[in-house]
């Protein structure tokens, strides 16, 4: 039987950088109350707002699967709290389930990478 994931309660200000844009990722958040913008170009003269997320959605889960750079800035639009899960305990969960589900999640995700380079 799989066991539990072990997920982090954090809390973020509004204007705060939770995720930024070229740094390596390694977790996944799910937006418990509040709000998020992402956004690409952050350090530039003109940023683009891509997404604007609230509770019950997820970003960064990219970077649970590899070393790949965030593709995009994230940042608090409002008091936010959201819950992590770490690469190295999505590892573990991935170990336990079935060698062709993982398989083709880690295609799933090369394939969206492919389209993010193009």
């Amino acid at each position: 039987m799989a066991s539990e994931a072990v997920f982090q309660r954090i809390h973020y200000d509004p204007g705060e950088l939770i995720l930024e844009e070229g740094k390596k990722g390694s977790a996944a958040f799910l937006i418990v109350e509040g709000e998020v913008e992402i956004l690409v170009g952050l350090d530039s003269d003109n940023p683009t707002t891509l997404a604007v997320l609230g509770p019950g959605q997820v970003f960064g889960e990219m970077g649970l699967f590899d070393d790949h750079p965030n593709m995009a800035s994230v940042v608090a639009t409002h008091p936010t709290d959201v819950s992590a899960l770490h690469r190295k305990e999505f590892q573990r969960l991935l170990e336990e389930m079935d060698p062709v589900i993982r398989g083709i999640m880690y295609q799933v995700v090369d394939r969206a990478r492919l389209k993010e380079n193009k």
